[in-house]
């Protein structure tokens, strides 16, 4: 039958209970029925209001009834739910998927497990119902066969979302993983992950036959839980050692990458990824060289607080990711590269710098000290060649280059400065701002005077070239 639109009702566990002993279960007795909520009211509550209306219930199941067609007042609605000698419940079961299926027993394969499981506990007390009365008080006794071998029933009760009553959740945990030394397997020892339940306190069911109905109407059966390495486990149904540990690997898999992913935001191993304090853009950066020697010896790991840049990037610092922030490195507009030290320089690559070869590396190394040297130039002589300052005149602001000798004096070893031209017949000269700098087309000044002569000789020059030619 089409499964999404019946439903099987597994009625010959309740069947093999309630029925006359001479009953013989036949397998093609087993009703294929409507999928819909009536059905499924019909199959689970054992109702037998009218033989001749349920077509599906065989004649031979009461044979007492079959010359008036009724059971009688007292079942006229319905015969389930009830317990079965050892305790058990016994009620039909309604199945629409294929995994309910294949974990389906048959009903003496039922009953000789439930034999086996009441001699193994040496139940204290049994229910026995062969002819009972109506003023005997049932006590059933407490038992683990609600979940597998092996596994405990546990619940606890929260509050429900309409605020409304409490709600009962219920699961089966390996006795292993919530065994204590001293006091052996609690319930108490159990965390579950489960959304809303992470800091819930879990106790013993008084009935661990609940927990052998999955699809309870006043409980929420969670699964089977059991716990591998330091991770809680959890499945619809008990899981054997194989499985176990394949569900352990791939817990310890989904964790590592939950950590490499909360320690590197988007970036490879080895790398943290941090975003320009001036910009939207973010990079991954070497956690080595992102690691001063405050973190060494605190044995931390490196921040991107701790970047310092060198040359053209001395003016560029880093911060850290707010949360939910990562590198995204197949968006080149939002992505800087990867980033590392190499000879004390930054290096910005569009690879992950630990995979670069040799010759790339010192192709790359003559590069940055290349262009650091030229930055320092431009710093220091801001927009002259060779080695000339950038003097700006105190009146008319005309901006020049002189040479870096010609303005030393002997009386101010700390080196040249602007400021020692004051006698200049030109006028009295200044430094030029931190960030100014002199034009293309600047002329070119210096000292031509003899040693022996007193005072500077100054003379103007078209170009650092015609500059140094002179003598």
């Amino acid at each position: 039958a089409d499964p999404e639109a019946h439903g099987f009702c597994d009625w010959a566990q309740a069947a093999k209970a309630m029925l006359g002993r001479g009953y013989k279960v036949d397998s093609g007795e087993a009703p294929c029925m409507k999928r819909e909520a009536a059905s499924r009211y019909k199959c689970e509550h054992f109702a037998v209001k009218s033989l001749k209306d349920i077509s599906w219930i065989p004649d031979s199941w009461f044979p007492n009834f079959a010359a008036n067609g009724s059971p009688g007042p007292s079942f006229a609605e319905e015969k389930c739910p009830c317990i079965g000698s050892g305790g058990q419940s016994v009620t039909p079961e309604w199945i629409t998927t294929e995994e309910q299926c294949e974990e389906l027993i048959l009903p003496d394969e039922y009953f000789e497990q439930a034999k086996k499981v009441l001699k193994e506990e040496e139940l204290a007390s049994e229910l026995r119902v062969a002819r009972l009365a109506l003023d005997v008080k049932l006590e059933p006794k407490e038992t683990k066969y609600g979940c597998k071998e092996k596994y405990m029933c546990c619940e606890t009760l929260t509050k429900p979302p309409d605020g409304l009553g409490l709600q009962d959740h219920l699961v089966c945990v390996h006795e292993g993983s919530i065994k204590n030394f001293l006091f052996g397997s609690s319930c108490d020892n159990f965390k579950s992950t489960t959304p809303g339940l992470e800091e819930a306190k879990w106790s013993s069911v008084a009935e661990p036959i609940r927990c052998m109905d999955q699809e309870s109407s006043y409980a929420q059966h969670l699964g089977y839980w059991r716990m591998m390495g330091k991770h809680w486990i959890q499945n619809d149904r008990a899981l054997n050692e194989e499985e176990a540990k394949a569900r352990q690997a791939k817990a310890e898999e989904e964790a590592a990458a939950e950590k490499f992913e909360e320690i590197h935001r988007g970036c490879l191993d080895k790398y943290f990824c941090c975003k320009e304090k001036t910009g939207s853009k973010k990079g991954c950066f070497l956690e080595k060289d992102l690691t001063s020697w405050a973190d060494h010896l605190s044995f931390s790991s490196g921040q991107c607080s701790n970047f310092e840049g060198t040359g053209p990037l001395e003016e560029m610092k880093l911060e850290a990711l707010t949360e939910g922030e990562r590198c995204e490195m197949e968006q080149p507009d939002d992505f800087s590269g990867f980033w590392g030290k190499v000879a004390g320089h930054w290096l910005q690559s569009k690879e992950d710098i630990t995979k670069l070869d040799k010759t790339k590396l010192e192709s790359e190394e003559a590069r940055l000290k290349k262009e650091h040297d030229a930055h320092e130039h431009e710093k220091k002589y801001q927009g002259c060649s060779g080695e000339y300052f950038c003097c700006e005149k105190v009146e008319g602001g005309e901006k020049a280059c002189y040479e870096e000798g010609s303005l030393k004096s002997g009386l101010h070893i700390a080196g040249a400065k602007c400021e020692e031209i004051k006698d200049y017949k030109e006028g009295a000269l200044k430094a030029v701002e931190p960030k100014g700098r002199c034009p293309a087309d600047a002329a070119y000044w210096k000292d031509v005077s003899s040693g022996w002569s007193f005072g500077k000789e100054w003379k103007r020059f078209d170009s650092i070239n015609k500059a140094n030619e002179a003598k």
